[in-house]
């Protein structure tokens, strides 16, 4: 397990840091009041509805609810990780990052990267000495700029090509799967085969895949899983697009390396290929950590199909109402290589443009072979609907998709709301979209504790003026959102210098953010703290009577029955007398 950065390093960037500066160098943006304002990089706008606070440390837009503090935007803009991003806005400061246990595992396989590059190296080095690996390439149409770009090479058909060359490092080829041991005899895995090395998105050599020149079997061959290589985790060509493109508008995923390269080839530089597996989360994670557009492009055959798919269930916990999604299954027989051959970059171009928004292809797929017109038709097509629509987070493409859905059905989307969630709930009630998240939020969070945590996040030193936090606990702990707010409540406090990013960081990966977020970006119709100090201990004194009231009517009960303590007789004597007052 990775060593976690501690807390007081993240706040220490943090208060460091100013998000208008950070913000500013990669949008333009233009003072408004206090605030400033543009146009979103996070989703197409027309009209500005993108805000940065350098008063709260703190972004939201109002058009696709993208929101955060200095590194979420770093991490969603510039597509780092959590510590990628850290290490972005630390380094200006001076600051270094903890060392973690990944640095160390890296340290540890820098070697075996060292030792790829070599390969890779002796590889193109063959290329460049093979005629007949060159005749194929340019009978494939490659020119010499896409084969540099994506670093093709060429492995003799040899037994003994890297055990010869690599002599002293047979250990670690063996690591790497570039070598096969079987009855204490080694030889190359890649023989005869046109190399395609598989880089991560550092750029790194992790592994490779091959095609070969002849009849051999099998024509594609790949790394096997070792300690650099995970084909779960990695997509081919996602370097070399983020290398080519600034920015990636779209990502095209394509079934395998031969269709990147050939679409390369024709101008289009931002398709990746997953390596011998389906997409799964992992996959999803890096690709929408890059771009807000998937078209999933696909061969029009069964295997196609069965893959789209897949993509398409695995997708569906990462449905947001700023991404898009689409599929493109092309006509029975073409794959992206040979399509793009035939009908040229415009053309192809135009086929993109009919690719299915992932609702119409859910539903067209799930609708087959189903007769609507039959009430068995129709409940088929919701059984079918359930584990589907289980997977989708709150959004309003996922309300929009269940009144879709009911329509199809013939009933209301109320009952498919009951229908989905009753087993989970046991009520008849209409239930909102799963969260996804396993610590779930209150669907509704009480008033007052929801104008607490607004006046908090826009005033975190507030905590500083409650002293009587317990009392507090103790009256809020069974409301909605009570927890939520208990926990604000000592983050806060064990920060003198706290400030609204700070607390957005804190909760960013988990559900509760989005609700801080959207109280973060609530007016909280004062200006003034000392105003917003006066209303907040206003609410605690009025929760505090509620509670008292609630008490006193409970020990009454307890004294019309004759079970009161004598603790508690003497405290429903305080509580009378305060009432009195």
């Amino acid at each position: 397990m990775a060593k976690r950065i501690p807390n007081e390093f993240i706040e220490d960037v943090l208060t460091r840091t100013d998000i208008v500066d950070i913000v500013s160098q990669r949008v333009q943006l233009k003072k408004t009041g206090s605030n400033h304002s543009g146009l979103c990089p996070f989703h197409n706008e027309k009209s500005p509805s993108f805000t940065v606070s350098a008063t709260k440390q703190f972004y939201y837009c109002f058009g696709c609810g993208a929101s955060g503090n200095a590194i979420n935007f770093i991490i969603e803009y510039e597509g780092l990780g959590f510590r990628e991003a850290l290490k972005e806005l630390a380094n200006p400061l001076g600051l270094t990052l903890p060392v973690s246990e990944q640095d160390q595992r890296h340290d540890h396989l820098k070697p075996l990267l060292t030792l790829m590059a070599e390969i890779n190296a002796l590889y193109k080095h063959q290329l460049r000495h093979t005629p007949k690996a060159i005749d194929y390439l340019k009978s494939r149409g490659l020119s010499g700029e896409i084969a540099r770009d994506y670093q093709i090479g060429y492995i003799a058909k040899r037994w003994d090509t890297l055990t010869q060359r690599f002599q002293s490092h047979k250990k670690a080829l063996i690591t790497t799967g570039m070598l096969i041991e079987n009855k204490d005899r080694l030889y190359d895995r890649f023989r005869g085969r046109i190399m395609f090395p598989i880089r991560n998105t550092q750029g790194h050599i992790i592994g490779f895949g091959g095609r070969s020149l002849g009849d051999d079997k099998p024509k594609y061959l790949n790394s096997p899983e070792t300690p650099l290589y995970h084909k779960g985790r990695e997509l081919y060509g996602l370097y070399e697009a983020l290398s080519y493109h600034k920015k990636l508008d779209e990502i095209i995923v394509v079934e395998g390396y031969m269709d990147v390269i050939a679409l390369a080839q024709f101008g289009i530089r931002n398709a990746v290929a997953t390596l011998g597996t389906a997409i799964g989360a992992s996959h999803l994670q890096l690709l929408f950590r890059h771009t807000h557009t998937i078209t999933f492009c696909f061969d029009g055959d069964r295997a196609g199909l069965t893959a789209a798919w897949r993509a398409l269930e695995h997708t569906l916990s990462f449905v947001r109402d700023s991404r898009t999604v689409r599929f493109l299954l092309l006509p029975k027989g073409e794959d992206p290589d040979s399509l793009i051959r035939q009908q040229g970059t415009s053309n192809f171009h135009q086929t993109l443009t009919q690719a299915l928004p992932l609702s119409v292809f859910m539903i067209q797929e799930l609708k087959k072979n189903l007769n609507l017109g039959t009430l068995e038709g129709r409940a088929k097509l919701v059984e079918k609907a359930k584990p589907l629509l289980a997977q989708l987070p709150e959004s309003a493409f996922a309300t929009i998709l269940f009144t879709t859905l009911a329509e199809e059905a013939g009933m209301r989307v109320e009952q498919l709301y009951q229908l989905l969630y009753q087993t989970k709930t046991q009520s008849s009630a209409p239930t909102p979209a799963i969260k996804h998240s396993t610590q779930a939020v209150p669907c509704e969070v009480d008033s007052a504790i929801a104008r607490m945590l607004t006046l908090l996040m826009h005033f975190p030193s507030l905590s500083q003026k409650i002293e009587t936090r317990q009392q507090v606990i103790l009256h809020i702990r069974h409301m909605a959102g009570g927890d939520l707010l208990q926990a604000v409540l000592e983050f806060c406090q064990s920060r003198p210098y706290v400030n609204m990013g700070m607390v957005l960081s804190q909760w960013s990966h988990c559900q509760e953010g989005s609700l801080l977020a959207q109280l973060a970006a609530t007016d909280p119709l004062i200006d003034n703290e000392l105003h917003a100090q006066n209303e907040l201990l206003d609410i605690i004194q009025r929760l505090s009577n509620k509670s008292q009231d609630r008490l006193a009517e409970q020990l009454l009960i307890k004294a019309q029955q004759q079970t009161l303590s004598a603790l508690e007789k003497e405290e429903l004597k305080q509580l009378l007398a305060g009432s009195k007052e």
